[in-house]
């Protein structure tokens, strides 16, 4: 009879734990110890409910660790767009202030290169924000998909992998774009800065060439020209950088304009080094050069060759008097008909 008792309670027992773990409730361990067929069968029930628990708090874990990584890929996203947006802020900003400084530099002839530099950082910039907002969409849009089919649990392990992997491609291909876009900002608000400003700073004169030359990098895609940084990469002065600039702008227009025609090819190199304690930069191109009872004019107000295509005579004009006056140095020309221009231009150091 008391056989007969322990067997019936181990059986009320299990039956009990079986409906416990058919409900979901795997908290209350399975507690049999009889040898007989029963505890056998017992303990099989509870190495289930053992193995289910730790497979549903293994899900939940995943679950919990999925949502995390969904909530951090949109707030990266968020940053992103925001970042997207206020680069284009600043770069409305800064396209405000270069057209408020163009209209103070039309009667001196200044705003040509300002225009052109617009127009190519405008350009420049489109594609790497247009890239990059088509990132940000393509991941918003792979983000919600991958929620639904994880709130409907439909997600496969290989959608997820896929996921990552295009979230990886995704974000590195924004970040380089990002970082473009930055990039092409700054050099364009310190160009532009520098020309609207009569402020002296200390400039490395090869790495600032390299801007002017990369500013205007939009007008040089139209032409089949090329151009050369020969500078040192060693000289280091305080001067007027934004008179540095017009300088070597302006040259660079007058050769387009004067000294090639159009699709032409060529060549154009600038060349720095210091001699007697001054700078002597070299200007040179292989154009169609100036013919000989045309060099003594060159630089004087008014003069050009090329009225009937639109050209006022007051570009190498405006180099020569910013050369003189502003830098306190000197510029002369050096040109044969078809055999090319060389600008030697002297440019006063001063100590730091």
């Amino acid at each position: 009879a008391s056989k007969q008792k322990v067997f019936t309670k181990s059986i009320e027992t299990l039956a009990k734990a079986s409906n416990d773990i058919a409900a979901g409730n795997l908290t209350k361990a399975i507690d049999i110890n009889t040898n007989d067929e029963v505890g056998i069968l017992a303990n099989k029930f509870e190495q289930m409910r053992i193995a289910l628990k730790e497979r549903i708090e293994n899900n939940s874990k995943q679950a919990n660790e999925i949502e995390e990584l969904n909530k951090d890929l949109q707030n990266k996203v968020y940053e992103r767009t925001k970042e997207l947006e206020k680069s284009n802020i600043e770069l409305k900003k800064s396209i405000n202030d270069l057209k408020m400084t163009q209209e103070k530099l039309i009667e001196s002839e200044k705003m040509a290169s300002l225009a052109s530099l617009v127009t190519g950082v405008a350009h420049e910039i489109n594609t790497p924000v247009g890239i990059g907002l088509t990132g940000v969409t393509h991941l918003i849009s792979q983000t919600d998909a991958l929620m639904k089919k994880y709130k409907e649990e439909e997600m496969t392990k290989e959608e997820f992998e896929s996921f990552f992997d295009s979230l990886k491609e995704m974000s590195d291909l924004i970040n380089i774009n990002l970082e473009k876009t930055a990039h092409l900002v700054r050099n364009f608000k310190q160009i532009s800065f520098d020309q609207s400003s009569e402020e002296k700073r200390e400039i490395n004169l090869f790495e600032y060439i390299n801007e002017i030359i990369f500013s205007v990098s939009n007008i040089m895609k139209q032409t089949n020209i090329k151009i050369e940084n020969g500078c040192e990469k060693n000289i280091n002065i305080i001067t007027y950088p934004g008179a540095i600039s017009q300088i070597i702008t302006n040259l660079i227009i007058n050769s387009i304009n004067h000294g090639f025609e159009k699709k032409e090819e060529g060549n154009i190199t600038i060349l720095a080094s210091v001699k007697n304690k001054h700078i002597e930069l070299i200007y040179k191109d292989d154009g169609k050069g100036i013919e000989e009872n045309n060099l003594p004019k060159i630089f004087e107000p008014f003069f050009t060759t090329n009225r009937k295509k639109g050209g006022t005579g007051l570009g190498l004009n405006i180099i020569y008097n910013i050369i003189l006056n502003t830098l306190n140095g000197s510029i002369n020309c050096e040109s044969k008909k078809n055999n090319g221009v060389t600008f030697n231009i002297i440019i006063k150091e001063e100590n730091k």
